[in-house]
């Protein structure tokens, strides 16, 4: 995460989490369901603004070609 902003923060089911860009642009993160060890988070984001789990990005990236370099 070097560079980039970092929030640690407890969330209760319901309660949201709000990015705002530079643009103005309003990303919303809402708690949806907890159960257990698991957290249901919803986003709602403009619709040019493409929302992937890490795993599905990566995999996204590397059969485009366009596979990230590593982190220090």
């Amino acid at each position: 995460m070097k560079g980039s902003n970092v929030l640690v923060l407890s969330r209760k089911k319901n309660e949201d989490i709000v990015i705002k860009t530079t643009e103005g642009r309003t990303i919303t993160v809402k708690v949806v369901q907890i159960i257990g060890d698991k957290v249901r988070l919803g986003f709602s984001a403009p619709p040019d603004v493409e929302i992937d789990r890490k795993e599905i990005l990566e995999q996204k990236e590397t059969t485009s070609g366009l596979e990230r370099p590593a982190a220090n």
